[in-house]
């Protein structure tokens, strides 16, 4: 008896199964089928159609939305969180920025008025004819920011104190921030002309240096080098093709880097060139105070150092070489 009734309890859930799934079955919009046209009998069921889904797999409200995943609502908070904070560090960092900047070019402007007042003394004094004070405040403000018409400035009062060493050295200093620097040049070949002096021996690359300002080479012959070699590696390395004007403007940056490179060697050799600064400089044949002396040099004769030992240093001038102590003479880039 127990299992008949198991029986019909089973039957009776299976019927209300049925009943529920009948129920439920919603029917399919018609479709048209393709190439037919309008009329009866030209509808047709398609099998690829989408059923409904079950009620269950939708959202609260519905449909898709931002319940339909329960952790997008606390993601969302987070990302705009951190958003936020991103907004404040950058707002920090950006007044940072400003303020760094703001005193950093309030520090330079300051250094420049100063450089300028000192200039501008150093000018005056030179005009009332007190030299002396006008070259120490024209090396003060070369020592604050070397320029070309300080130097010249020097020279110019150094020449008026009958110190022609110094002086020669200052124009030499000055054509070799800026060699368009016209004023300089003639006083030099006057200066040289009046004392009787001879231009340093240079070689044809160090007389292509002297074109244009010494750090000009540097950056014309790295530049060209990275440029030329970027076009000629990168296509490669990146799988690009290599057009003709690509090839050709590796090829002009190669040739400027090969015309560029003596004149930059140039430079760097050019620097051992000094001048003497006083007048009968003894040239000695050991580096000593007790050395025999091979000659005396004449003030702001030029001569080239080949290398230095203590308080000597050794030079080679057009006619001789020995050794001189290194406070009576004085390098290009001192």
């Amino acid at each position: 008896m127990r299992e008949l009734n198991l029986k019909f309890s089973i039957l009776n859930r299976n019927l209300r199964d049925a009943q529920r799934a009948i129920l439920s079955v919603r029917p399919l919009a018609p479709q048209r089928s393709a190439g037919r046209g309008p009329g009866r009998g030209d509808f047709e069921l398609n099998a690829s159609s989408p059923r409904p889904a079950p009620p269950a797999a939708l959202g609260g409200e519905g449909g898709i939305g931002r319940n339909e995943f329960p952790g997008l609502k606390s993601l969302w908070a987070q990302v705009v969180s951190g958003v936020q904070h991103l907004c404040k560090m950058r707002f920090v960092s950006v007044t940072r920025l400003f303020f760094r900047s703001a005193l950093l070019l309030s520090f330079i402007a300051l250094s420049l008025c100063a450089k300028a007042d000192v200039f501008s003394e150093g000018v005056e004094n030179y005009r009332a004819g007190n030299f002396s004070q006008a070259a120490t405040q024209f090396r003060e403000a070369i020592a604050k920011q070397p320029s070309s018409g300080a130097f010249q400035n020097l020279g110019n009062a150094e020449w008026q104190r009958k110190q022609i060493g110094h002086a020669v050295l200052a124009w030499e200093q000055s054509l070799w921030l800026n060699p368009f620097d016209h004023n300089a040049r003639n006083n030099l070949k006057f200066a040289r002309e009046t004392a009787q002096l001879e231009s340093p021996d240079l070689t044809w690359y160090e007389i292509a240096s002297g074109w244009l300002p010494m750090n000009w080479w540097a950056w014309l012959t790295g530049i060209s080098l990275w440029f030329s070699g970027g076009l000629l590696v990168l296509p490669g390395v990146l799988r690009w093709k290599k057009p003709a004007w690509q090839q050709a403007s590796a090829a002009l940056g190669l040739v400027i880097f090969l015309l560029c490179l003596p004149a930059h060697i140039g430079t760097m050799t050019r620097a051992q060139i000094g001048f003497v600064l006083e007048s009968e400089t003894p040239l000695r044949l050991t580096p000593t105070t007790n050395g025999q002396i091979v000659t005396r040099l004449a003030s702001g004769e030029p001569a080239r150092q080949i290398r230095s030992q203590g308080r000597f240093a050794f030079v080679r001038t057009r006619h001789t070489a020995g050794w001189i102590q290194k406070d009576s003479f004085r390098l290009l880039t001192e």
